[in-house]
């Protein structure tokens, strides 16, 4: 993370910051076959104390039009969330295709 700035893990994009990063308890990433197996559901779920923080940043993206991100202790992206894949205090990736739905549980797991 360079200031207000913060790039994904290929460096090819980069995100402006609204807000200050506050830290959050990542528990759980995973994957199920959906759809009579021909897709893949990630999903990655924070710890109840990391609740509030989710929604607050729920709110924020909803009321600004952006994205929630999810950084690593470096300050790289690990995870872009629209506000509707936000419910609670789990992140839900549907409809990926099951290389997909592997890159996104890999990322997670290896922080």
């Amino acid at each position: 993370m360079e200031g207000d700035r913060v790039c994904d893990a290929t460096g090819i994009r980069e995100y402006l910051v609204l807000g200050e990063p506050r830290p959050a308890l990542l528990v759980e990433a995973r994957m199920d076959p959906a759809d009579g197996n021909t897709e893949w559901t990630a999903t990655v779920t924070f710890a109840p104390e990391s609740a509030g923080r989710l929604r607050d940043f729920r709110e924020l993206a909803s009321s600004s039009g952006s994205l929630v991100l999810v950084l690593d202790t470096a300050g790289e992206v690990l995870l872009i969330a629209p506000v509707p894949r936000i419910e609670g205090r789990r992140l839900t990736y549907t409809g990926l295709e099951k290389p997909e739905a592997w890159d996104l549980v890999e990322r997670i797991a290896g922080t």
